[in-house]
Order: C-alpha cells, then structure tokens, then sequence
C-alpha cells in the first residue's frame, strides 16, 4: 500500500524528503536496486527539511541494503561516509566483530 506514494511524485519530485521516504518504501519492498539508486538520487538534491537526507541518512541506507544482500565490505564503506553518525558506527563495529 506505501507504493501509492508513486502517484504524488509528480508534485514533489523535486523534494528530496519525498524522494528519501519513496526510497525507503522501496527498500522496505525488498526493491534494493531502485531503493540504492533512489538514494543516490538524494545525495545530489538540496537540504530538505529532515536533516540528513541528501547525505549521511541516505548513505547510511545504501549500507544497509548492502549488509543485508551480504556484501559487508561495501556495507562497511558506505557507512563510513557517514562520518559521525552513531548507528553507522555501530554497524561498523558489529561487522567488523563478525
């Protein structure tokens, strides 16, 4: 049902906060590949009004869609893009546990 968000992406295409929740809707539909390519999309759209969006949130997604396709060392680099981003550190640290 979140899909339906797909009908308003005419009006807020250009709002990376809509673009951001449309690539989480995706990855939450196991659709990885358009959900990583959605959050690229973002690194490259201004600010939006959530914090994160066009940088450290949506790098840190990439890196879970990587980690959980089992590709840990590409996990591991798109988390540390995220600079100081505590869940990103963590994640880190609980891969490089494993």
């Amino acid at each position: 049902e979140a899909l339906y968000i797909e009908k308003y992406e005419r009006y807020y295409k250009n709002e990376v906060d809509f673009i951001f929740l449309k690539a989480l809707i995706y990855m939450n539909n196991s659709r990885f590949q358009e959900s990583a390519e959605i959050f690229l999309k973002c690194l490259d759209m201004k600010e939006g009004k959530l914090l994160g969006t066009n940088s450290y949130l949506a790098l840190y997604n990439i890196g879970v869609i990587f980690e959980c396709l089992g590709f840990m060392k590409e996990a591991c680099e798109y988390y540390r893009l995220c600079g100081s981003y505590e869940p990103a550190i963590k994640r880190i640290e609980t891969i490089m546990k494993v």
